[in-house]
């Protein structure tokens, strides 16, 4: 299962797993924290890495 809330600059995904063998079920989780930029932060990056 996935939430996700966006914090400042940054979408987080909270993914919760659950895993079941015939002995148990397990549950883990992982987090992904995304980062979100606008237009011209995505050219000014390219362009200070010398990319075209």
């Amino acid at each position: 299962m996935y939430t996700s809330e966006r914090e400042n600059n940054l979408s987080v995904l909270d993914i919760n797993y659950l895993v079941g063998t015939p002995e148990e079920v397990t549950h883990f989780k992982e987090r992904h924290e995304i980062g979100l930029f606008d237009d011209s932060q995505y050219r000014k990056a390219f362009t200070d890495a010398d990319l075209k």
